[in-house]
């Protein structure tokens, strides 16, 4: 049987190897198909320095594309006016960059052709008859690159490519442009890959009959339709990370990466199959949810653990399966394996539900939170009101559950008032969880404000700027290769200052938590006593009694006004202060920074408890 090559390259994380083609050399061995993988994003971070490689794989400005200009000169050549259009314009100007980062680019740009002759000169080529790409993200022309060269020196290879960059009319536009890549698939190809790698080492290349396959005709490119979405993922093997560790092991970067190891336990989205997120392009045509079951998960950790001994795993899922509430965590509680765990969940979990991530190893989740307006969730169909996104913050501090989470700006509809509630929540919640940061949401290829613009008052412009300075094409070409998009809606002018606002804000947020508190410091039957340590308000003690206790407890979690007379009523009968007095205290609570309201919705931001530490990798 002829072998397979995966290549992983660059700019994929080196301290994250990919699921995708760990579980497709899984299935390829399991059907006698020999396989390697060549994670060759190592050597090329081994090349320009392990710092300046992670800070391109995941800490700047990706609407600048920087990561696939590096290799444009390697695919289309110098284009000497443009680079420098470019790197005034977008890495200084967009980006603002600093003079010694652009540096640092333009060193890796340098170095990436002589990476290139590394890589035809350091693997065995002719040994393998199929050679697969996959791409993500910023690894379109890396992959490109040397898939050229490949096809030059060995025509008989076969050159295939998968991944996020093939997704629907990507992968047709790829296969159409670039004729060295001789079949793309454009969907999931968990049991199609292998099946075209078996049918090729046997001498048969129909590819008819295989869903999502991209393929040449008469020198013309035709896509198979797709297939349906793979519903039984407990069908799937588990992941195979040999390769990786293997060159790993012999990397000068082995002492400076630290391993987090991918794990798959469902696919799709299970609220966005009911109600599709305005902005979300994640998933594709493969919104359908899909779990697999928690004996198979729990069974998939332990292997892992004990092959590899990595403690980190990291879930790629888009959404945590809320059935695994009372299946999956309760097993992996009991069997205290000792991993750490990273999960996307909905930002609507209850206190019980984040203690008990906690207790089941999860210390970081990403909840989506995005916004704290109750009209930008709306505009954006989060499903979810923003007290209940503070909620989980309070939840999450308490339990010691570690929170990433960003706010977006420039959501179409927005108005000048979503952003000055936000921003006088944000004054009385320093010893909460803060945002990562804050940016402006880009237009995603597969999202609803992609599909249907002027359903949301949005005309799309085209690819974004970078796009053009990356691809030698017309801008049609660019269009159908490009996965963001620039756009206009009434009022998007006003985005900058808003965005500069909150940016502000919420570096002044990260500034203060580290040394804020406020939280229950004793509590009695008829008294509860609080104390309120935030840098910018001063050292401040309450003490609640009676009806104020009462409102306070009421308050813990979100609840309308109504709902608090009530239960002051409950409490207090016969003795229950009147509505007047109740607006009154919430007023005043509100003035010490102590509660929030959302129309007629309030929350304590008080912790009931003494905060845990908060869960880190």
């Amino acid at each position: 049987m002829s072998a397979v090559l995966l290549v992983v390259m660059p700019f994929g994380g080196i301290e994250r190897p990919p699921i995708g083609v760990s579980t497709l050399k899984a299935q390829l061995l399991k059907e006698g198909v020999p396989c390697d993988i060549a994670y060759l994003n190592l050597t090329f971070a081994e090349a320009i320095g392990y710092d300046t490689y992670a800070w391109l794989s995941g800490n700047y400005d990706f609407s600048v594309l920087a990561g696939e200009w590096i290799f444009a000169e390697t695919l289309f050549g110098h284009r000497g006016a443009d680079d420098a259009r470019y790197v005034r314009d977008l890495l200084l100007g967009q980006a603002g960059l600093t003079p010694a980062q652009v540096q640092d680019i333009w060193r890796a740009r340098n170095l990436a052709t002589p990476f290139l002759r590394t890589c035809m000169s350091a693997i065995d080529w002719p040994r393998y008859s199929v050679i697969g790409f996959s791409t993500s993200f910023e690894q379109n022309l890396s992959s490109l690159s040397l898939a050229r060269r490949i096809k030059d020196r060995h025509p008989s290879k076969v050159i295939v490519l998968g991944g996020a960059n093939c997704c629907a009319g990507m992968g047709l536009q790829l296969h159409r442009s670039f004729p060295w890549a001789d079949y793309v698939f454009t969907g999931e190809a968990d049991f199609t890959f292998p099946e075209l790698a078996r049918r090729l080492g046997a001498g048969a290349a129909t590819v008819s009959d295989l869903p999502g396959c991209v393929h040449r005709e008469g020198g013309f490119s035709y896509v198979t339709p797709p297939g349906p979405a793979l519903r039984d993922l407990d069908a799937l093997p588990y992941p195979d990370y040999d390769d990786f560790f293997l060159q790993l092991a012999v990397s000068p970067l082995v002492r400076r990466t630290g391993v987090l190891l991918q794990i798959e336990t469902s696919r799709g989205c299970w609220w966005g199959a009911k109600q599709h997120c305005t902005f979300c392009g994640l998933n594709g045509d493969s919104i359908t949810f899909r779990a697999k079951s928690p004996e198979r998960v729990l069974a998939e950790i332990e292997h892992l653990w004990r092959r590899y001994r990595v403690r980190h795993l990291a879930a790629v899922d888009n959404n945590l399966s809320m059935q695994y509430f009372t299946t999956l965590l309760p097993a992996l509680k009991r069997r205290r394996l000792g991993v750490r765990l990273c999960y996307e969940t909905r930002s609507n979990l209850t206190r019980e539900q984040v203690k008990l991530l906690h207790d089941a190893g999860v210390v970081v989740i990403q909840p989506g939170i995005e916004s704290l307006s109750a009209n930008t969730l709306r505009l954006m169909k989060k499903g979810t009101r923003p007290l209940r996104n503070v909620e989980l913050l309070k939840w999450c501090k308490e339990s010691g559950v570690g929170v990433r989470w960003n706010f977006l700006c420039g959501v179409p509809g927005e108005k000048d008032e979503d952003y000055r509630q936000t921003l006088s929540w944000v004054a009385a919640m320093s010893h909460l969880p803060p945002a990562d940061g804050c940016g402006p949401l880009f237009l995603a290829r597969f999202s609803p404000y992609f599909d249907s613009p002027e359903q949301f008052g949005i005309r799309i412009r085209g690819a974004l700027p970078a796009y053009q300075y990356v691809y030698s094409a017309d801008r049609e070409v660019i269009d159908n290769l490009a996965y963001f998009f620039a756009y206009d809606f009434a009022g998007r002018n006003h985005t900058a200052g808003r965005t500069i606002m909150l940016q502000t804000a919420v570096a002044h947020w990260q500034r203060l938590h580290p040394y804020s508190r406020v939280e229950v410091v004793a509590r009695s039957q008829h008294e509860v006593v609080v104390r309120d340590a935030r840098p910018d308000w001063g050292l401040r003690l309450y003490r609640f009694r009676g009806p104020e206790k009462t409102v306070l407890e009421a308050s813990e979690t979100e609840h309308t006004f109504d709902d608090i007379h009530s239960r002051l009523e409950a409490r207090h009968p016969g003795a229950a202060p009147d509505q007047e007095w109740l607006r009154g205290f919430l007023d005043y609570l509100i003035q010490h920074r102590l509660m929030l309201r959302d129309e007629e919705h309030y929350l304590s931001v008080i912790l009931a408890n003494a905060p845990a530490a908060g869960g880190t990798w």
